[in-house]
């Protein structure tokens, strides 16, 4: 159905939109066209079923071709309807409504503000993202999809839980805050990507979630190129009276150092405009060069063993502090740690003797397993 095939596109472009951006959507005139021929039902063609379809209160509403606000709340609750929809359809994938429901009701009360856009939209990236993977792994791998859909579910209880807690404290704003790594957006935005770790651990299911992930705010196109990879730009200084505000810090792109061929050139951030003053303009803000994680272990995890992480910590002499770390960050199998950087783990509050301690268990775990490092 055409609806749910624009997710892709509608959180994408609500991300260039929030990056001070603008495109094209891929098939732009394809559904410009359609959504025409709804309005006019004399340019339906009597042979197509499909578009002589009377709307129901089930069909999904994209807000790009709808009448519904463009909001990144309402790109949220898409993405968790789309989602609902697809677990529908999967033997176990029962288990998600129950817990998808009480989300719907949490992001309808939301209030958007310029401090959560750009939060509501990441989080219903990695929701779209996970969409397709959980079908597709409750199809040719049930046992994993059992666990992915299980994993999903505890999941989406604790961001439920945060979201009513912070609504009830008026600090919604602090969980959507995108530029604090220990917020509680980024905590589910971590556990998220674990699980899409784990459900594209072959080669050619990495290469479809980087091409998806590209466009991503995490690393994101400049100039209408996804081969080109950017920091962020910092917010304008105030106006003063006398002295202008100083610019914002522009963020720098991170991303691991074996993905850098994937692009063709990679960026800073920009330094925010100086604020206007009656007497002196405001200093420019400063941009962050770009910044490179290394990959705890550079392997395939096809075939490896699917330990739990309270198996592997046992089994290589991880310390408990080590494990309590790998817990509060939601990681539950060993196969999410392949896919981060020394970097990530920084951000998480690991210390350098910790991610040396990591590095050493999952070296012994490759060559106990015979994976070349």
């Amino acid at each position: 159905m055409a609806v749910r095939s624009s997710l892709s596109a509608s959180v994408q472009a609500m991300t260039w939109k929030l990056c001070g951006l603008w495109k094209f959507s891929p098939g732009f005139s394809l559904r410009k066209s359609r959504i025409n021929s709804v309005t006019s039902k004399e340019d339906v063609p009597e042979s197509d079923p499909l578009e002589q379809a009377e709307p129901t209160e089930e069909n999904l509403e994209d807000p790009y071709l709808s009448d519904t606000p463009h909001t990144g709340r309402n790109v949220l609750k898409f993405a968790l309807k789309t989602l609902s929809s697809v677990s529908s359809n999967i033997p176990f994938g029962s288990v998600l409504s129950s817990v998808i429901d009480p989300l719907l009701d949490i992001a309808d009360r939301i209030e958007q503000t310029s401090a959560n856009t750009q939060g509501l939209v990441e989080l219903a990236a990695r929701i779209e993202l996970l969409s397709p993977l959980v079908s597709e792994m409750a199809r040719d791998k049930p046992q994993q999809g059992r666990l992915i859909v299980e994993a999903l579910q505890r999941e989406l209880q604790s961001m439920t839980k945060d979201l009513n807690d912070a609504h009830s404290q008026g600090k919604i704003d602090q969980f959507f805050n995108c530029t604090d790594n220990a917020s509680s957006l980024a905590k589910h935005n971590n556990h998220l990507a674990q699980m899409i770790a784990d459900a594209t651990q072959s080669p050619r299911k990495r290469k479809t979630a980087a091409r998806s992930s590209s466009a991503r705010p995490h690393a994101s196109p400049c100039n209408g190129d996804p081969n080109i990879c950017t920091g962020g730009t910092g917010g304008k200084g105030g106006k003063g009276g006398q002295t202008g505000g100083e610019g914002g810090l522009g963020e720098a792109a991170q991303l691991a150092i074996e993905n850098v061929d994937r692009f063709h050139r990679i960026r800073g951030g920009t330094g925010g405009e100086g604020g206007g003053g009656d007497v002196i303009g405001g200093r420019g803000g400063t941009g962050q060069g770009p910044k490179f994680g290394h990959q705890l272990l550079s392997i395939d995890g096809n075939g490896l063993p699917l330990l739990t992480m309270a198996e592997f910590c046992r089994e290589y002499k991880l310390s408990d502090k080590i494990h309590k770390l790998l817990d509060g960050q939601g990681f539950e199998t060993v196969g999410a740690l392949l896919k981060l950087t020394d970097t990530d783990l920084e951000n998480a509050g690991f210390k350098v003797g910790h991610i040396a301690e990591l590095k050493r268990a999952l070296d012994n775990f490759a060559a106990k397993n015979g994976s070349a490092h």
